[in-house]
């Protein structure tokens, strides 16, 4: 069993990431979460670069998934 992270820890290593070229959409798979939960958690954190990044994945993930319709 793992600790969960907090929403601190979750996102220095989202920025760790993020530095190392991983998209956002990958991250957050391989975080166990979702785009949406680590832009709203970088919002309520003041994390300006992190939910803009996650901000425009979504958008991105919204537009292909309607795209497949």
């Amino acid at each position: 069993m793992t600790a969960r992270l907090t929403t601190s820890e979750l996102l220095d290593e989202v920025e760790w990431l993020m530095d190392g070229g991983m998209h956002p959409l990958h991250i957050a798979k391989a975080l166990g979460t979702t785009i949406t939960a680590v832009e709203m958690k970088a919002r309520r954190s003041g994390r300006s670069v992190v939910q803009q990044a996650f901000l425009t994945a979504a958008g991105s993930e919204r537009h292909r998934l309607k795209a497949k319709r």
